[in-house]
């Protein structure tokens, strides 16, 4: 098999790949987005807009609104819960943190990174402070910052994030979880980066196997 050939044969996995974890993410996000709408309207017609977990819930929203690609939205929810959370809790509060993690998410998807990197930096170091080092958090956290580092060209401190998060992610969620193959997919496309081929091979092999293990909804295309 020629090298044009492989280059072909993984650029078809990658494909697939992204294919199925768009078929799994949009069934998930679209359930999540009611979900948390039906929450949102429950609270505040109930216990009133200023309640404290309004902006939980806002924030959520945003998060979902972000990953569905519908920014307009999502720059609604973000910003204001974060603003209302840090009065009422303090910039060290947990909650908080995850606002900025948010808030951190919609500004990489417009492109300022300079703008979200300081926003994931403090926010992984309030979860580690608060949550402790091998929490979710830190995990969802350590990924996003990684895709940043990788994209401007500071692949040991990616892959080390990438690393970290993949650890505590198989640890918290377990190996066959879409969010572990998600990571194993971008720390391969890291490997494949740098010229380390076989590393990346083996990483794609591993994320296939997640996703070929996850279950599919059926009948969607």
């Amino acid at each position: 098999m020629d090298i044009h050939h492989v280059d072909l044969v993984r650029e078809e996995e990658g494909k697939r790949f992204l294919l199925d974890t768009l078929a799994l993410a949009e069934a998930a996000l679209a359930e999540l987005e009611d979900s948390y709408r039906r929450a949102l309207s429950t609270v505040e017609g109930s216990l009133g807009p200023d309640h404290h977990e309004v902006p939980t819930l806002r924030r959520h929203l945003g998060d979902v609104e972000d990953a569905r690609r519908r920014l307009s939205d999502a720059k609604a929810d973000v910003p204001r819960a974060l603003a209302v959370r840090t009065a009422a809790l303090g910039s060290g509060h947990s909650d908080v943190a995850a606002d900025r993690a948010a808030l951190a998410s919609l500004l990489v998807a417009e492109n300022p990174y300079k703008e979200a990197e300081p926003l994931l930096h403090r926010a992984l170091i309030t979860f580690e402070a608060v949550l402790g080092p091998e929490s979710a958090e830190v995990a969802v956290v350590s990924h996003e910052l990684a895709q940043i580092l990788a994209a401007h060209n500071r692949g040991d401190e990616a892959r080390w994030l990438y690393e970290r998060a993949l650890r505590i992610r198989r640890r918290v969620l377990g190996a066959g979880h879409p969010d572990v193959a998600t990571t194993l997919h971008n720390l391969a496309l890291l490997h494949e980066a740098e010229g380390r081929a076989t590393e990346s091979a083996a990483l794609w092999a591993e994320a296939r196997a997640v996703l070929d293990s996850a279950p599919l909804v059926r009948g969607t295309p």
